[in-house]
């Protein structure tokens, strides 16, 4: 009876009330494995270490195969940040559960899910994918498992199968803020501000006034580009000075945005003062830099990035947009041409190849990578067609231009 009210209480996320009863009914049934597995299970889940270890330890020495246990065991070891035990844990239960029959799956769905998770652990993400698949397929109502599953669609590059999923579970997700964020985030990387503007009225009547449901609504506004608009709200509902690491980059990031670029800059250089070597801060001020034409010191600072990082793309791209800016065409085409190489998808790095080549007049060579720059650009960028255009003009192509203008 303790046992089922304690899982009663779990349900409705009482854990520190079933713990006590979980407790009560283990000192009354001690090798009840169902009764000590809950228990270690609540444990984890209230971060109480010392409990959990206690059990999970006990338990091993009678059902060392125990895959449940080998599961809240590896955990444990995660969470204790014992990564290389943590790794083993997670090895052992994926060759155990490898070798159970399917049609045994079949008839245990959650011992798919736990050998997905495990899988999942060790990066194994198509069996992790397609074990989870079958758990969810089976009927399973597991909310950690659509956020592994979306999360391994990410890794993947399938965004859209990330949203599909997270839509055929909207009720499990919106039940739970923080997976309820990574929808409206997916939602917003995917061009779909509107989803996510509906999903927050949800959230805010589901979880009430929350920091995170006021986050997005700043970046609804930013998606839609209202920035002064998501800057007065950030400064309304967030903070006008703020403390918090994260909250000082969104509002350096908004100042950016709005072209208030030395309060910007000012919002950085305190960030980087805490926190010297964190790339992240170094670009978004490399960028206020650029924008103020301040080259030189961009370029020390570039520099330093590419200590920390040598083979940090973005940086390694802002060093050839410095010799352009610097009118050093030839070496500016010679360094776009290396990264064209290393990433030809890059519309960024074609339209600076493009551009370089437009400074050199070398006009052929421009107008073939314009058009290719015009083909990556997603977003729809007019720049490719400015460069087409003036192409066509200087190589007296008039009709030609006219119809890119159209």
């Amino acid at each position: 009876v303790l046992y089922l009210q304690a899982q009663i209480l779990i349900k409705k996320k009482q854990n520190k009330e079933a713990l006590t009863l979980l407790e009560q009914a283990n000192r009354l049934k001690p090798n009840d494995r169902l009764i000590g597995r809950s228990l270690a299970q609540t444990y984890v889940t209230l971060n109480q270490i010392s409990g959990a270890r206690s059990i999970i330890d006990s338990m091993l020495i009678d059902t060392p195969d125990d895959p449940y246990l080998i599961l809240l065991n590896a955990r444990l070891h995660s969470m204790t940040k014992e990564n290389q035990l943590a790794k083993t844990a997670y090895d052992k239960l994926a060759q155990q559960l490898s070798i159970i029959p399917t049609e045994i799956l079949a008839e245990l769905p959650e011992l798919l899910y736990v050998s997905g998770l495990a899988n999942y652990m060790l990066e194994n993400y198509v069996l992790a994918a397609r074990l989870i698949q079958r758990y969810l397929a089976e009927g399973g109502d597991n909310l950690y498992a659509v956020t592994i599953l979306a999360d391994i669609y990410m890794k993947q590059d399938r965004p859209t199968d990330a949203i599909t999923l997270m839509e055929k579970h909207y009720d499990l997700v919106t039940q739970n803020l923080i997976s309820s964020v990574r929808l409206c985030n997916q939602y917003l990387i995917n061009k779909a501000p509107l989803k996510c503007n509906s999903l927050i009225d949800e959230l805010e009547i589901i979880h009430g006034a929350h920091i995170a449901t006021k986050l997005l609504k700043v970046k609804v506004l930013q998606a839609y580009n209202r920035y002064p608009e998501a800057l007065d709200l950030f400064e309304q509902k967030i903070s006008k000075n703020p403390t918090k690491a994260s909250h000082k980059r969104i509002k350096a990031i908004l100042h950016s945005q709005n072209k208030q670029h030395h309060e910007a800059l000012e919002i950085l250089n305190d960030l980087l003062t805490i926190n010297p070597n964190n790339v992240d801060y170094m670009q978004l001020m490399i960028n206020e830099l650029l924008a103020l034409k301040q080259y030189p010191e961009a370029e020390k600072l570039n520099g330093q990035v590419l200590k920390l990082e040598p083979q940090n793309f973005r940086a390694k791209y802002i060093q050839a947009e410095l010799l352009y800016l610097n009118q050093n065409y030839y070496q500016a085409q010679i360094a776009a041409e290396k990264l064209v190489i290393s990433k030809p998808s890059s519309f960024l790095v074609s339209l600076l190849l493009s551009n370089t080549l437009v400074a050199q007049k070398k006009l052929d060579e421009a107008l073939e990578a314009s058009i290719k720059a015009k083909g990556k650009s997603k977003g729809g960028s007019p720049k490719p067609s400015e460069n087409i255009v003036r192409i066509y003009r200087l190589q007296g192509e008039l009709e030609n231009a006219l119809t890119e203008l159209e």
